[in-house]
């Protein structure tokens, strides 16, 4: 089996009044987490920075432009996880991620938010804090959620 690196990018969003922001992934080959609950992300194109790749990855997952109003901060520096995807061709990659994940503020309520399905990510819902526990959520998110504090986890 082929093996790659790859350096990933999330957002954990949150609405001004507070709601966070999740997806599922168009169930595709070559999708790492199945039909878990996701923060939008993707990686990061040689060149860019990770800022840079956040901002184009968010827009085009969600249509949400976080480039003015809003406040990004580094919660997730490193982690790793280990995933098989497998590319157009039928062959399976391990790939090895190493994630940077940003807390977003938003400046604007939940409901100001047009969202729609994109390429990539389907049923995009904001959600209270509380109701997370009661999802399925990728490895990744699972941590993360813990590491900021979320309600059960």
């Amino acid at each position: 089996m082929k093996e790659k690196t790859q350096k990933v990018v999330a957002a954990l969003m949150i609405s001004a009044d507070g709601k966070i922001l999740l997806a599922k992934c168009k169930p595709l080959p070559s999708v790492a987490y199945g039909k878990a609950w996701i923060i939008p992300g993707g990686v990061v194109d040689g060149g860019e920075t990770n800022e840079e790749a956040l901002q184009r990855e968010v827009f085009e997952e969600t249509g949400i432009d976080i480039s003015i109003n809003t406040r990004l901060e580094l919660v997730v520096e490193g982690d790793k996880d280990n995933v098989v995807r497998v590319n157009k061709n039928g062959e399976q990659i391990l790939c090895h991620i190493e994630f940077y994940t940003y807390k977003i503020t938003l400046p604007r309520n939940s409901k100001e938010y047009s969202l729609a399905d994109t390429e990539e990510l389907i049923n995009l819902t904001w959600f209270e804090p509380h109701e997370l526990q009661n999802l399925e959520h990728a490895k990744p998110s699972r941590n993360l959620f813990k590491k900021v504090g979320m309600p059960g986890f």
